[in-house]
């Protein structure tokens, strides 16, 4: 097992290893063994003598996706202590992926590819046909099929994921149910072990999410994957920031303002080597990924699908959505191809160079502040500070946290929440009550849930990093962020425009200006949703979409006009109950004519 941990290179999703008298690449998700001989084998490995030859077999295998990321709903069921993704949205405010779409625009697409993981960010097991979406890529491909979930709706679909062959990742933090009820709010420890125990033991991998209350347990989990046959992979918790709002609890539970406790863990941990049951490369001594010597090649292989049906080559790029085209046209588009070539050639404002998937995910290392902290927060740090919040910088871990917090609250808006029985109170952190060591002096939001007491926040504070809503403008909210205006569909609904691929997203159009965004949608030829221009035209409602408008008889009733097929309209037309043309004034000359018919 010498060669175990040498990994050369990442190439094109591949990880380059060294046997005795080959090169061999093997797929990131596989798992893979050594015989005697040093040879490699696993499933999707190829091998050659030398790495410029391997590199030619991997581009072969790899002329289209290998690694699929799905977000088939856009929401969850819990609302865990580190994720700030869902705490502001209602749990039953639910967006599905449309399971007929999904099929048709990936019906002989899915051949090649290794992995696919059912669900990304949100919780999969919510959708109502989930069964139908396993059971369609397992007819498709032979990939990999990794279901990431929180594991409380797993006892539903047991037969469907150990019959589908699929491996089931759930996130687990604690065995301890106090601690458990804390960082999974909402969720049943009991039944979702009850549920993994009925998984084919070698399918289980657990994910747990190292914090301050919880860290203590990291041996228990070993011992327990071991006797249960499951696999076992940890990370640090992430310090995000929810549209610009950071939680002070999520700060209070960060291992890195507990030093001490990490280099227990190091002592205890790190370097040993626990078998194929420990999965997690934060045991290593060694640096798994390196963004100087590796290349990554997730703007190749990688892509987010996510429940709106947007697609996302390696989660930062939007190149298409299921709603319009295939897959295979979608991975080739006109957007596609220009982002790889630009990533490829090094050109600036690429997205890799502070990537939170490659830094956090692939490469988690204990003693490295930037994998506390995403990379917009770690930028709003600054040199001088990150200096001094570095491992052995010589500053307390008090002092650090103070500093921390202080700058995050000058940049963003950092909350203390407290929950009671009947409310949630919100209170905000300023710099100056951190440096006077008083406890917030901010007045506090109390309502009665957490959802709640953000959207008044949200509502409330002027930042440079929370979207504001200035107005609503032809079927578009018009909102400021940072230095710009954005236009956003309606039709789009929920958005988060802190992220770079919704800012992007198709018919979200921005400007530094209002007055210049405004002109630009009175100016637009073609509008991506419906919008109604004129109510009650002669027994008429005139509608804008794409490049037209349509008049549809008020005999019709309420109608989608996006949902509605072109035959359709033809048939209305034949009927006198739809008119379009290329103006409003077109229009409205073909409703008086139908008017004035017998």
């Amino acid at each position: 097992m010498k060669y175990q941990e040498e990994v050369i290179e990442i190439y094109r999703y591949f990880r380059i290893l060294r046997g005795e008298n080959h090169f061999y690449g093997v797929p990131y998700n596989s798992h893979f063994s050594r015989n005697d001989n040093s040879e490699i084998t696993g499933k999707g490995v190829i091998f050659a003598e030398t790495i410029p030859a391997l590199k030619l077999l991997i581009d072969g295998a790899s002329s289209f996706l290998r690694h699929i990321r799905m977000d088939i709903t856009d929401n969850c069921n819990l609302r865990c202590l580190m994720c700030e993704t869902y705490n502001h949205v209602p749990k039953n405010k639910i967006f599905f992926l449309n399971f007929d779409v999904f099929r048709k625009r990936c019906a002989g697409h899915l051949g090649k590819v290794i992995c696919v993981h059912v669900g990304n960010v949100a919780e999969p097991l919510l959708h109502p046909s989930f069964g139908d979406f396993i059971r369609f890529i397992r007819a498709e491909s032979d990939a990999s099929i990794q279901i990431l979930t929180n594991g409380n709706l797993l006892h539903k679909h047991v037969d469907l994921i150990n019959s589908c062959n699929c491996q089931v990742s759930v996130s687990l933090d604690s065995f301890n149910p106090e601690v458990y009820k804390k960082i999974r709010v909402g969720g049943d420890l009991d039944r979702t072990l009850g549920a993994l125990n009925l998984i084919n033991q070698d399918k289980v991998f657990i994910d747990q999410t190292m914090m301050r209350c919880n860290i203590e347990e990291f041996g228990d989990f070993i011992e327990y994957c071991k006797a249960h046959n499951w696999k076992f992979t940890s990370r640090p918790m992430c310090i995000k920031d929810a549209v610009g709002i950071i939680s002070k609890n999520v700060i209070d539970e960060s291992l890195w303002f507990d030093k001490n406790v990490i280099r227990t863990w190091e002592e205890r941990f790190q370097g040993n080597d626990f078998g194929e049951i420990v999965q997690s490369p934060l045991l290593k001594t060694q640096s798994f990924f390196s963004m100087e010597t590796s290349k990554c090649s997730a703007h190749w292989d990688d892509l987010v699908i996510r429940g709106d049906g947007a697609c996302l080559l390696c989660g930062a790029a939007n190149i298409g959505n299921l709603n319009d085209a295939d897959l295979k046209s979608i991975y080739n588009s006109e957007k596609a191809v220009p982002f790889r070539n630009s990533i490829d050639k090094g050109l600036e404002n690429s997205p890799c160079s502070n990537c939170d998937y490659l830094i956090i995910c692939h490469n988690p290392q204990i003693d490295n502040l930037r994998n506390y902290v995403t990379g917009r927060i770690y930028n709003a740090l600054g040199d001088d500070l990150i200096a001094k919040l570095q491992f052995d910088s010589g500053v307390s871990d008090d002092e650090q946290k103070k500093l921390f917090t202080a700058r995050l609250a000058e940049v963003f808006n950092v909350f203390d929440f407290v929950e009671s029985r009947d409310a949630v109170s919100a209170t905000r952190i300023s710099g100056r009550d951190i440096e006077s060591g008083n406890d917030a002096s901010a007045a506090s939001v109390k309502y009665g849930s957490r959802i709640e007491v953000e959207g008044i926040i949200r509502n409330t504070l002027e930042s440079y990093y929370v979207p504001k809503l200035v107005k609503n403008y032809l079927g578009y909210n018009l909102v400021k962020y940072e230095e710009r205006y954005f236009a956003v569909p309606l039709n789009l609904g929920i958005l988060d425009l802190t992220l770079e691929s919704h800012r992007t997203l198709p018919g979200i159009i921005d400007e530094t200006d209002i007055v210049e965004l405004e002109r630009k949608i009175d100016q637009s030829e073609y509008w991506p949703f419906p919008v109604l221009w004129k109510a009650g035209y002669k027994g008429f409602n005139i509608v804008r979409y794409k490049t037209r408008y349509i008049g549809m008889s008020n005999e019709l009733g309420t109608m989608d006009i996006a949902q509605t097929e072109e035959h359709t309209l033809d048939e209305y037309k034949k009927r006198n109950l739809c008119v379009t043309g290329s103006s409003n004034d077109e229009v409205e000359q073909l409703i008086d004519i139908i008017s004035r018919l017998p």
